[in-house]
């Protein structure tokens, strides 16, 4: 089913996508025929955490036959005068991500599934009668994680087709080895001025501070096809992510660990763009400028002529998706 969207008489939008299991799974006590609901949710400004409306999975067959629902809980953020949502990536562990909640219908024994591996919580301790986890239900769990992830993959693709201006989709970066982590750091003076990446080779003065990287990797952006943006003006200082150039951090997040193959604006207003090295520093519009610090930014790979020319500006052809940097030279 494809995802669809649509404005609602409410004032919001409706995003519709599909969930649910299109191939047939039986273990000795649960049957899932196989069978896929289309889910509708009314886009709302603000935080809000959500759950769907109940739809049928399959049957439970321990002290009769008890019917299994289903639904849908995650969480999302809109800002709709400037068309940006922020939802969680399918990898993301949080208690915002998507996640399949199931019962016996008629009883409250709920159990909680999330798309993410490697997220507990307290709410998804076993029931006496439904409990997924054990050697009569071999696998029952894999499989409705599998179904909370195709889930939150086809939200995320319908938000994409729905052409909202900014799809942000949070994750994170891999686990960090010591030597890692302190790539992510910064050194700061004792009155907070910024004194660039921390070198452990170097020695500070009393009263130097080592903070966080102050461009942090939330995760990745997309835009629709066409979307102009512009350089940040003074964005040379910025250090990298773990050690990363720009480029390689979005070839890295975004592109499957491939090179880019042309600038993502590619020879665009009959721009004569050369080699695609740089990971620029970008903002949405037409207009290159400094920014706070402090702000939200984004990496596109881009030529060195674009990354280097303030007075034009660029389009989202080759590619759509970005890095997305959270508090930008922030202290």
């Amino acid at each position: 089913m494809r995802p669809k969207s649509s404005p609602c008489s409410g004032g919001g939008t409706i995003i519709s996508f599909s969930v649910g299991n299109r191939l047939p799974y039986s273990v000795p006590l649960l049957d899932l025929p196989g069978k896929v609901h289309q889910v509708d949710i009314d886009l709302r400004d603000g935080d809000h955490t959500i759950a769907s409306p109940e739809f049928e999975l399959g049957t439970f067959k321990l002290n009769g036959q008890k019917t299994i629902m289903g639904r849908l809980r995650f969480g999302y953020s809109y800002d709709s005068k400037n068309q940006v949502i922020t939802v969680c990536g399918t990898n993301y562990a949080s208690a915002g991500s998507m996640t399949l909640i199931t019962r016996p219908k008629g009883t409250d024994q709920l159990a909680f599934e999330y798309s993410a591996s490697g997220f507990a919580a307290d709410e998804a301790a076993p029931h006496q009668d439904w409990n997924y986890n054990t050697q009569l239900m071999p696998g029952v769990a894999k499989f409705f994680r599998e179904i909370a992830r195709q889930a939150n993959d086809a939200f995320i693709a319908a938000l994409v087709e729905a052409q909202i201006y900014m799809v942000r989709v949070r994750s994170n970066l891999s686990d960090l080895q010591i030597d890692d982590y302190l790539n992510l750091c910064v050194v700061t003076s004792a009155d907070g001025q910024f004194l660039g990446p921390y070198d452990p080779t170097a020695e500070y003065e009393e009263g130097v501070k080592i903070n966080p990287l102050d461009s942090v990797y939330y995760g990745t952006t997309v835009v629709p096809a066409g979307t102009f943006f512009a350089n940040v003006i003074g964005s040379d200082g910025d250090p990298k992510v773990r050690g990363l150039s720009w480029i390689e951090l979005w070839r890295q997040m975004v592109n499957g660990g491939q090179q880019p193959v042309a600038c993502t604006s590619y020879n665009f207003n009959g721009f004569a763009c050369g080699p695609v090295d740089r990971g620029g520093h970008i903002i949405p519009g037409t207009v290159a400028r400094p920014i706070p610090n402090g702000s939200d930014v984004y990496i596109f790979p881009i030529c060195a002529a674009h990354n280097n020319n303030d007075n034009v500006y660029m389009s989202a052809i080759t590619y759509q998706t970005a890095v997305w940097l959270k508090n930008y030279m922030g202290r």
